[in-house]
């Protein structure tokens, strides 16, 4: 099929175009912007005036494609204007929450720096002395070394008795803060066991103080292995005593009226002794303690 016009008709040239099958699918895509363009052309054609016919077809398909597709100048502001003000919305809460989170930063830090102890306060062990100390059996409450004639370990329970006095150093070396101690725990342990343990009625130490806790700890027929009762025994009979102590407290710093959190502080010492005899308690010969924070 052929067309040929000899004028621009702008209705022939929409019913024309418009009947192409494909407008239906592509209408309003690039594609169908430049099939509506390539079909006009043709449709414009004409024998005895085609350069003018095609100038005009040209003009009217740009006139056409600029009412479709032209954009509304104040829409397009308005767009602009919303796009830009949500921007500067989320740019505002972002930094916002930056200078939020800066700051709560800084205060937390000047809080710490500020309730944090300057000297944390140590414990130590003064002095230890052995009251009593022995390894007996259930069965019959012989010496160790009757029972190990027997060579019935396995029947056999072995109790720990002892009584052992620990005197203990505290020190808060801070000039304005109070030292708040909530739980003071000691235990004494033999090769880690551990075999006594008491617990210190919760007290306040003054600014710069040093405090002496003394406290006794007594084992009464405590269950112990039978390779840990023979070591002891050995350790009697060697006259020379190894003993761990542990004092594990859970403290606070006061300054004014404001109380911190609490914090926990734990020491070990390492503590030998000599063994008791009749009428003379048990001395100790060497110590050697260490502390950190919990």
């Amino acid at each position: 099929m052929s067309f040929s016009f000899t004028i621009c008709d702008q209705n022939i040239l929409k019913q024309s175009c418009c009947s192409d099958p494909l407008q239906s699918l592509y209408k309003g895509s690039a594609f169908h912007n430049r099939l509506y363009l390539f079909c006009s052309l043709i449709l414009c054609r004409s024998e005895g005036d085609s350069v003018v016919c095609k100038d005009c077809c040209v003009k009217l398909l740009q006139d056409e494609m600029g009412e479709v597709y032209k954009v509304d100048p104040e829409y397009h502001e308005e767009r602009q204007r919303r796009k830009h003000a949500i921007k500067r919305m989320v740019m505002a809460a972002v930094l916002l929450l930056v200078i939020l989170l800066i700051v709560l930063g800084l205060i937390t830090f000047i809080v710490w720096l500020v309730l944090r102890p300057i000297h944390s306060p140590s414990w130590e062990v003064d002095d230890v002395k052995v009251l009593t100390i022995n390894i007996q059996s259930s069965a019959s409450r012989r010496r160790l070394a009757d029972v190990e004639s027997t060579k019935n370990w396995g029947i056999t329970t072995y109790l720990l008795n002892a009584d052992i006095v620990v005197a203990l150093r505290a020190c808060n070396r801070n000039k304005h803060m109070e030292v708040i101690y909530d739980r003071v725990d000691i235990k004494v342990a033999y090769a880690t066991a551990v075999f006594g343990r008491v617990m210190v009625p919760a007290f306040t130490q003054a600014k710069s103080n040093v405090t002496h806790v003394g406290t006794e700890v007594k084992a009464m027929s405590v269950p112990v292995s039978f390779v840990l009762a023979n070591a002891l025994q050995s350790d009697i009979q060697s006259g020379s005593l190894n003993f761990e102590v542990y004092v594990d407290v859970r403290a606070r710093v006061k300054i004014g009226g404001y109380k911190s959190f609490g914090f926990g502080r734990k020491t070990m010492c390492e503590v030998c002794t000599t063994t008791p005899t009749s009428g003379r308690p048990g001395q100790v010969v060497t110590k050697k303690c260490h502390s950190h924070r919990s």
